[in-house]
């Protein structure tokens, strides 16, 4: 560290109030550190009491380990030991030569307590600082104790903007309007929602949002106007016009066309009937009356009047007039709205800040903006005193980091603590020329006031950049005589710091451009020591037609231009040529610094193209990146896998991989198409049934996902984005209930990316530190990197601020911050507002152009609209926003010079820097070279001996099944009520789409498959079986249009299923037997839920019990269970006394009676594995039964099982037996039920009692 950082941080007063300010890489951080420790030793503070504030996790995380290394090394160099820093060296040798009041003994006794008890060190964020004091002194500062904290209101904000629309626009209490109020009212709403872009409770909400994190500020707005009832009346002329026009609109067309004074190059023969058409439908028409045609002045008095030959005379009309008159009437009602909705916003802004607080008081919860409200608040109320008093004297000393980030509530706060205290000392400790925040409330004039109050000390040593660099930055901020816009911020040359740092060696440039004509000696020396010319330049010259370069093109020839230049240097430095120290430059050694998330895209794309992997944190959101739109339209697939070109959407997108020419296969070849909608429609199940987040496990599974993305340059970041996604949308499923809600969230989420500044969103690192880094210039604050590139410090833009509200602070008022809303200081608001965004541009060209260590790239060139960039102020002193009063209403602004100007201005800014800065030329890009990789070596798995524990688990028939098939996918799945997702479908084995299945046809050829099966089941829930089939027709064409069906099928199933009710299940001996429709609804009981512990349960036990009884059960898991069985009866009845299970099946067999005998329903029986599934239902009813009837005996009160596969049964079908075809009748010996039953409890001994007792 350099001697005058040292001195600094040795010397400063101890007492008051400072401010320290720290220009970019001086050492800030070491400074703040140093003063620490100093009022540890020489203070004789607590270490718990030294309150240090950041503003950031990370910085606390840093500062916190800084200090601590610093006690630690004080204390040993006290002790006579070598140490690396210079600070704790000196303030040794100053304690131990008497230099300081405190003797070596007490130095090291503080020194060794502060390190003991460390842990209670106060080194807080500000929330955090603020959360601690409400939640430490809970009952001064009036705050409840149970306070939840969360990230963001947003929630709550689009509650109160939703209640603001509804009472104000939407639903108003009409009762209190008379009837000019209530037309008055209409015309407002339909001009807000008739405008260009209209006014919506979402663009309110986004209008809303930056005001909110601003605290107190002024509002001008000009004195109200005429009400909007008063100006409305003129609507009512709209019809009187259009009259007119119908009478003598013919008229007016030939007077216009052949009136002989109008100047034909305003009137053109040709587009008056144009005109007419258009000014008619206007007329014509009921709604939007505020929207005039744009060619509707042709037809007003005035207009035709301008439009005459010198000495002729206008064509005259009454229709001309009372246009005129019409049109003047319009405007003055638009600008009457205009004024409305002002006026609306403000009133918005007031409900949503005092309504805010109510709610989340109400739901006990704080964002990090209302801990300083509260703290705030607390401080000025009726406890203030006391509560100030108690933090100062448990905090005698404050350093405040990032002052420059501060807002008047964080000054005011400390302010109230610390102010007129002089046995307390505060130290603030910032640079006005990286205050970039006030998107986020910071208010440098702030910052600009508290300095006023303090001991001012400056650090003016860069500990970071090389000294050939810090030249050149020099000349670049030195090219102005007010080079940050305001002269209370003035630059003071920096110099780089005595010390050892990584050179950058680049052999790779020819001879000949290595030096510059300005300094060719300098720059030679500078060579043989590292970069002769850190700071280059790349020059933009002019379209070809001599105009300025567009803005699109100029950011193309920027993002290639960086590209290409990156690629270069890699490649050199895999020959060597480049180094750093003793390295080669690697990937992460290099930063590109952008404005947005746009730029940061098209970078990426950039370097991914020549085969550079890239970490883009231009993305501050996960919610920006490419994965949410692509997972968003997996979800959207998933939801409705119906919609083809929905799927055809999630199969495009790289998480599939599918290409156009693929899909076009795809359409053609109806087989593989319907595989890959029967996919969705799986996943669809799946996620129904089990949740998101299973569901999106299998997905990926399944379509190798996670191995297609690795496959991409930067498959690492995507992997990394679309697990967290998934994870943050898994999180949101005790919340969200249903598919819809769950990609609503997202949406959202993503439609609100930009200004979601939540943790939970922020992307992850994982190991981008490799590659080459894209960042934003507002987060790359802070950080440093040894070669950035600056691409897009030329962009910029002329706002329009004609109807807006205007935010700035005013210089008559103190520099009050204050919200103009057209007022009568609208000229001074613009100007104001105008310089202070000039200003923030400028102090991120600083921030962007500190960062570097060894080497930046800047772009520059004669681009449109540059003159309103920061680089156009700090390099040529041009202000594109310069403009006097009169050109508020359309001066042209100050234009930038030629290329030739341009060049010769950079070349003498480079002779001022003495050849640190070169302009340099665009090289031609190259892919990136595989670099040489040594033999790697080949790694295994140890390999597993021993199987592992099962965990407690919750199983069923189907994951029975499933675990035998060895698919850990499926496994153990949760069960959901089973309506034949296994069950054979027919020879296609497919899925047969909803879409394609045209109304009519019969029992054998209404859909098959799972949809079909939930359908039918859906239904015989709902129905009563006693009922007229008519009384069904509600229920059915609901679960038909559910499950995507055409209604058209309401006759078929009706029929149908009143068949299948009607079907005799038992025969008696008289002739009429059992039928579904013959139950009484009490005997009923449908969906039976049931849980069944099991203990230890062996599936293969269950396979020999089954066995011993000539029952075949197909192969089951091979592990032991435990938790419990779940499952689901579709149907429980009771008949004479005795209680019967019934199962559904809409399994196809085929399209006739005969496909559905005995011999066919046993073979379908033992495929799908339900003689397993019977045996558990009658199990469970066992139990059920047991626990519910006194006497119970199964062979008095179990009358057995149905099986009823619906498309087979008919009263009149039957086989050679007399039997009813459809229809599967086992009822299970009771030995048998008793062994499951004993079975599934692992009770080993009972199953072998009952065995031995059956023999």
């Amino acid at each position: 560290m350099s001697a005058a950082a040292q001195s600094m941080a040795l010397t400063a007063p101890l007492e008051s109030s400072s401010l320290i300010e720290a220009s970019a890489g001086t050492g800030k951080t070491w400074t703040l550190s140093g003063l620490f420790v100093r009022l540890i030793v020489e203070k004789g503070l607590p270490v718990e009491g030294v309150l240090a504030v950041t503003f950031t996790r990370a910085a606390t995380a840093e500062l916190r380990d800084r200090i601590r290394r610093k006690l630690r090394d004080t204390l040993e160099a006290l002790d006579g030991g070598v140490v690396d820093d210079a600070f704790c060296e000196q303030l040794a040798l100053r304690i131990t030569s008497g230099a300081v009041e405190v003797d070596i003994a007490m130095a090291k006794q503080r020194l060794s307590a502060a390190l003991h008890g460390f842990d209670d060190a106060a080194i807080y964020t500000i929330h955090g600082f603020c959360q601690r004091v409400l939640g430490d002194r809970a009952f001064s500062s009036a705050m409840p104790f149970d306070t939840e904290i969360v990230t963001s209101a947003q929630e709550a904000i689009s509650e109160i903007v939703a209640d603001f629309w509804r009472s104000r626009v939407a639903s108003p209490d009409i009762t209190k309007l008379d009837a000019a109020g209530i037309f008055a009212h209409e015309v407002f709403v339909s001009w807000l929602l008739g405008k260009a872009k209209p006014i919506t409770p979402a663009s309110l909400e986004d209008w809303l949002r930056p005001h909110l994190t601003r605290r107190e500020f002024r509002i001008d707005r000009s004195d109200a106007g005429q009400s909007i009832a008063q100006l409305a009346s003129c609507i009512e002329q709209r019809p009187v016009l259009l009259q007119l026009w119908l009478e003598h609109g013919a008229d007016i067309i030939a007077l216009l066309e052949n009136h002989d004074g109008l100047h034909r190059g305003k009137y053109r023969k040709t587009s008056i009937p144009d005109w007419a058409a258009k000014f008619e439908s206007y007329l014509r028409g009921r709604d939007d009356a505020h929207l005039l045609p744009e060619k509707f002045v042709k037809f007003t008095a005035s207009e035709l009047a301008r439009a005459v030959n010198k000495g002729k005379q206008s064509p005259e009309h009454a229709l001309f007039r009372k246009a005129e008159d019409y049109q003047q009437a319009i405007a003055k009602l638009t600008a009457c709205c205009e004024e409305h909705q002002r006026q609306l916003k403000l009133d918005l802004l007031d409900y949503t800040r005092s309504e805010l607080r109510i709610r989340m008081r109400e739901r006990r919860v704080q964002t990090y903006d209302d801990l300083l409200l509260n703290l705030h608040e607390a401080l000025q109320g009726a406890g203030g005193d006391d509560l100030a008093t108690a933090l100062r004297l448990r905090y005698p000393a404050a350093l405040i980091d990032e002052f420059q980030d501060t807002d008047p509530l964080q000054f005011a706060i400390f302010e109230r603590i610390y102010d007129g205290a002089s046995e307390a000392a505060l130290f603030l400790v910032g640079d006005p020329k990286q205050a970039i925040y006030s998107f986020r409330g910071a208010d440098l004039f702030t910052y600009l006031k508290a300095g006023t109050r303090c001991h001012r000390h400056a650090l003016t040593e860069s500990q970071r950049s090389a000294p050939s660099l810090v030249q050149a930055l020099n000349a670049v901020f030195g090219a102005s005589s007010n080079p940050f816009r305001f002269q209370q911020i003035a630059y003071s040359e920096i110099h780089a710091a005595a010390r050892d740092r990584a050179v950058l060696y680049d052999d790779s440039e020819e001879a000949g451009a290595a030096d510059s004509p300005s300094d060719t000696a300098g720059a030679a020396e500078r060579r043989k020591s590292g970069d002769s010319a850190p700071l280059r330049v790349f020059l933009c010259g002019s379209a070809a037609d001599g105009r300025a370069c567009t803005k699109g093109d100029a950011t193309s020839w920027a993002t290639k231009t960086a590209a290409a230049e990156i690629a270069r240097l890699l490649n050199a430095a895999q020959r060597g040529a480049v180094r750093l120290g003793a390295r080669p430059l690697v990937a992460g050694d290099i930063a590109v610094l952008v404005n947005s998330h746009r730029q940061g895209t098209m970078v990426r794309h950039a370097l991914n193209e020549l085969g550079i992997a890239c970490a883009d944190y231009a993305n501050h959101s996960v919610f920006a990146s490419d994965e949410a739109e692509q997972l968003e339209r997996l979800l959207l697939a998933v939801q409705k896998p119906q919609r083809e070109n929905a799927v055809r959407a999630a199969l495009t997108s790289d998480l599939f991989g599918y290409s156009a020419a693929w899909i076009a296969h795809l359409k053609d070849n109806q087989q593989q198409w319907d595989a890959r909608l029967n996919d969705f429609v799986r996943y669809h199940d799946a996620w129904n049934q089990d949740g998101f987040m299973r569901m999106f496990r299998r997905l990926i599974n399944e379509q190798h996902v996670t191995a297609r993305l690795a496959g991409f340059a930067d498959g690492e970041r995507r992997l990394t984005n679309l697990f967290h996604l998934a994870e943050l949308l898994h999180g949101q499923s005790d919340r969200l209930h249903g598919m819809p809600a769950h990609i609503a969230w997202l949406a959202g989420k993503r439609r609100k990316a930009d200004s979601d500044d939540s943790e939970d969103a922020q992307l992850r690192l994982e190991s981008d530190e490799n590659l080459v880094q894209i960042v934003t210039i507002h987060r790359s604050k802070g950080l440093e990197y040894a070669v950035t590139f600056a691409p897009f410090l030329w962009d910029a833009k002329k706002e329009s601020h004609i109807d807006q509200a205007v935010f700035y602070h005013d210089p008559d008022d103190g520099y009050r911050a204050a919200l103009d809303f057209v007022s009568e200081r609208r000229a001074i608001a613009l100007r104001c507002e105008r310089d202070e965004e000039l200003a923030e541009k400028i102090r991120l060209a600083y921030v962007a152009l500190t960062r570097a260590k060894n080497r930046c790239y800047l772009f520059w060139g004669r681009i449109k609209q540059a003159e309103c960039s920061p680089l156009a102020w700090l390099l040529h002193d041009i202000d594109g926003h310069d403009i006097d009063d009169r050109s508020i209403s359309g001066d042209v602004p100050r234009a930038l010079p030629g290329d030739r100007a341009i060049r010769n201005r950079i070349e003498a800014i480079a002779a001022q820097a003495k050849g640190a800065i070169r302009i340099v030329e665009p090289c031609a890009p190259a892919r990136l070279a595989e670099p040489s990789q040594p033999d790697a070596l080949v790694l295994a798995a140890r390999e597993l001996l021993q199987p592992v524990p099962q965990p407690w688990r919750l199983a069923s028939f189907s994951s029975l099944r499933r675990a035998a098939s060895n698919d850990e996918r499926e496994e153990w799945r949760a069960e959901t009520p089973d309506h034949d997702q296994a069950a054979a479908i027919g020879p296609a084995q497919g899925m047969q789409k909803p879409a394609l299945v045209e109304a009519g046809g019969d029992r054998f050829t209404f859909p098959r498959g799972a949809a079909a099966g939930d359908c039918l089941h859906s239904i015989l829930e709902q129905i009563d079986f006693s009922a007229p089939a008519a009384d069904w027709r509600p229920v059915i064409s609901t679960a038909l249009r559910r499950a995507g069906y055409r209604e058209t099928w309401v006759p078929e199933l009706s029929a149908w299923l009143s068949i299948v009710l009607r079907t005799p299940l038992i025969i008696a001996n008289g002739g009429a037997g059992l039928t579904l429709a013959s139950l009484q609804r009490r005997a009923v009981l449908k969906e039976l839920e049931f849980h069944l512990p099991l203990k230890g349960a062996n599936p293969a036990q269950l396979s020999n019990l089954a066995a011993q009884h000539a029952i075949a059960l197909p192969t089951l898991a091979r592990t032991g269970l435990d938790g419990y069985l779940k499952g689901y009866v579709d149907l429980v009845f009771r008949h004479e006394g005795r209680f019967f299970v019934a199962d559904y099946k809409s399994n196809w067999l085929g399209a006739t009676e005969a496909d559905y005998g005995s011999t066919q329903i046993d073979a379908a029986m033992t495929r799908e594995g339900y003689h397993l599934q019977y045996l558990l239902y009658c199990t469970a009813l066992h139990r059920w039964l047991r626990q519910r009837i006194a006497d119970y005996d199964y062979e008095r009160h179990v009358g057995g099982v149905f099986y009823l596969f619906l498309r087979g049964m008919h009263p009149s079908w039957r086989d050679a037996s007399g039997a009813a075809r459809g229809v599967f009748q086992p009822r299970p010996p009771q030995a048998l039920i008793e062994a499951f039953d004993a079975a599934l409890d692992g009770n080993m001994k009972a199953v072998a009692a009952v065995v031995a007792k059956a023999r």
